[in-house]
């Protein structure tokens, strides 16, 4: 995401997220890469890692229960943005 070519990219990010938080390069890299407009999504499979969302890293997550086959929209950017936006 960083060439040319993959600036203004969306990367969705798949996995089932146990693990504490990402190491702090990564968010560091991440940050920079949004710079060039680019957007990370994620797609939790269960939802163990719901209580350490990582809003500040992914524009939407997404939460798949993988028993009635749902997905669930949890966070999008769109909905902070008219929130912003809508303010007083």
């Amino acid at each position: 995401m960083t060439e040319e070519t993959f600036k203004k990219a969306d990367l969705l990010i798949i996995s089932d997220f146990i693990m504490a938080t990402l190491p702090y390069d990564i968010e560091q890299s991440i940050t920079e890469i949004k710079k060039d407009n680019n957007k990370f999504y994620s797609l939790s499979i269960g939802d163990l890692f719901l209580e350490k969302s990582m809003k500040a890293i992914f524009d939407g997550e997404w939460v798949y229960n993988p028993q009635n086959t749902s997905i669930t929209q949890i966070r999008n950017i769109v909905n902070e943005i008219d929130r912003t936006n809508n303010a007083p």
